[in-house]
């Protein structure tokens, strides 16, 4: 065997190489990136019945009050994560399986056209966990309240931020498995005619 072909096939293995490593990294850092989602979301209930249930027993409006801020704080985190992931799989779906896949490699393709039988109910019902809380808290502090300045100015503050808690998702959200489906549907069909185009040139 010649020194170029060999260094030919050298050469392969190790694009392969990186390619299959990339590809492990991604899904990788998808899953890392859920597993952290999931112990946000957890981090959220319990807190929720803690600050509510402290605050329930003593009879304290203010402690109620903080709650939504904190929900605030970990609803960013767990969009910014949700970002983090898309971008992953868009990267996958749309760049990595179709030039490296060869046919193998269609995992987030596949997701994308497929999605989740009432799957909208999760991707909202999720979100619920912090922008129901958010509300929720908000509306046991106003039910303690009492006629105190301090106390109507925290739950003004807390009333805006539990709005705009639930503004934030509604508005700073990753694209739906409906959206991906669509988006999905069009880039096929878009791609359909090009690809007749070219045999149409092949041909003359």
């Amino acid at each position: 065997m010649a020194d170029s072909e060999r260094t030919m096939e050298t050469g392969d293995l190790g694009e392969n190489a990186l390619v299959a490593a990339e590809y492990v990294s991604l899904r990788s850092e998808i899953v890392k990136l859920i597993e952290l989602q999931a112990q946000l979301v957890s981090l959220t209930v319990i807190s929720l019945g803690a600050v509510l249930g402290v605050a329930v027993q003593v009879s304290n409006a203010s402690l109620a009050f903080v709650y939504p801020v904190l929900a605030l704080i970990l609803g960013i985190a767990w969009l910014n994560h949700a970002h983090a992931i898309h971008r992953c799989a868009r990267y996958l779906s749309q760049d990595f399986e179709p030039r490296w896949g060869d046919g193998v490699l269609g995992w987030e393709r596949f997701v994308r056209r497929n999605p989740l039988r009432f799957g909208m109910l999760g991707y909202w019902g999720i979100r619920l966990v912090f922008m129901g809380s958010s509300l929720v808290a908000t509306m046991i502090g106003w039910s303690m309240i009492e006629a105190d300045v301090l106390q109507l100015t925290i739950g003004v503050i807390s009333t805006l931020v539990a709005v705009g808690t639930f503004l934030l998702f509604v508005i700073w959200r990753e694209s739906s498995p409906q959206d991906l489906l669509a988006e999905e549907i069009e880039s096929r069909s878009t791609n359909i005619p090009a690809a007749r185009d070219g045999l149409e040139l092949d041909e003359s």
